[in-house]
């Protein structure tokens, strides 16, 4: 029987693919290994440089946001106080005008309450003579004796009101008519006032009624 004769099987060493060789130790390195080194020590300089930029920058930005923080409460402060004053000094001007004008109201209700006291006391006193004139023919005769002294000399007209006519020719003797060179006529005239004359002579007329007098007095204190 013939005998085939195979040759022995010899294992043949497998390449470690983790670095290590058959004794435990680390496999040489690669050509193609070692020249990417260089490439990963760029990468990570390129990162440390971009960190420390962006670091920079936000501690850049953050000092000028801080600046321009503190430039802006300034001015915001600086702007706010110079509005104060305005306002302070608008308010004083608009305290002093006020204050012109109540001192300027005030004398004029002054001034007013005066007039109205003045035009009170004239009215009183113009009623108490209408009351007086109207029971007293001394009112009437004492502005007959006062028109014939402003007229003197010839022929003068005196014109009462027909109710004092009444009481004068009733007093005929307290009148004074014996002015030398005077000729007096009493005449009664409706549209004269009671207490009251109106006198006419070649010299001028007179009017002696109670509203002619307290126009003037009026006059005179208002």
């Amino acid at each position: 029987m013939p005998v085939l004769f195979q040759p022995l099987y010899h294992p043949q060493p497998v390449p470690w693919d983790n670095g290590i060789g058959q004794n435990g130790c680390d496999a040489p390195t690669s050509p193609t290994s070692a020249a990417e080194h260089p490439s990963a020590d760029a990468e990570i300089l390129r990162q440390a440089r971009q960190e420390g930029y962006e670091a920079g920058y936000r501690d850049g930005f953050l000092a000028g946001q801080q600046e321009g923080y503190r430039h802006g409460i300034a001015a915001a402060s600086k702007q706010f106080q110079q509005e104060r004053e305005e306002w302070h000094r608008h308010i004083q001007h608009l305290t002093a005008a006020l204050g012109d004008a109540l001192r300027s109201e005030l004398a004029s209700l002054m001034a007013r309450t005066e007039e109205l006291l003045t035009e009170l006391a004239l009215e009183i006193a113009r009623k108490v003579v209408e009351v007086e004139i109207t029971s007293n023919p001394e009112v009437v005769r004492h502005a007959v004796s006062q028109a014939l002294q402003e007229l003197r000399g010839g022929t003068v007209t005196v014109r009462v009101n027909p109710d004092d006519f009444v009481l004068l020719e009733q007093h005929i003797n307290l009148l004074d008519l014996s002015a030398e060179g005077v000729t007096v006529r009493l005449v009664p005239d409706e549209s004269v006032e009671r207490g009251g004359v109106v006198a006419e002579s070649e010299q001028g007329a007179v009017d002696l009624q109670p509203t002619t007098k307290f126009a003037l007095l009026r006059t005179e204190v208002l």
